[in-house]
């Protein structure tokens, strides 16, 4: 494992969300996880023909896997009340690179979808 410099965001616009963070992960090349602190929430990311992102902090877990063109169920666990809700992940695009990779999707919670979230981590 190697320590290495990111660049990730994720962005929405119907949710006004543009989080663009420059960071310090660590990367296991040979097993092909990336590992990093964004704020307060630690993100484990695996990723070969398919990506799973896994988001956690004091208050929420959530584990979203993403396959092109497939809607995939995804998890997020309230700690506090220890509830989870079941998500669907539809994958619009998704580029793994040699050193990065673009995910576009949607969202839908409660039988409401929501549209157009773009993630994209780099790595050096």
């Amino acid at each position: 494992m190697k320590e290495t410099n990111l660049k990730c965001y994720i962005k929405n616009v119907a949710f006004s969300i543009n989080n663009v963070y420059n960071l310090i992960g660590n990367l296991d090349e040979e097993n092909k996880h990336l590992y990093y602190q964004e704020d307060n929430i630690s993100v484990t990311l695996s990723y070969k023909d398919e990506v799973n992102i896994n988001r956690e902090n004091a208050e929420y877990n959530i584990n979203m896997t993403f396959k092109l063109s497939k809607e995939v169920e995804g998890k997020y666990l309230l700690k506090g009340s220890n509830t989870y809700i079941y998500l669907k992940v539809l994958t619009t695009k998704l580029e793994i690179k040699n050193n990065s990779i673009l995910i576009n999707y949607n969202l839908t919670m409660a039988n409401e979808t929501f549209e157009g979230f773009e993630y994209y981590v780099e790595w050096s």
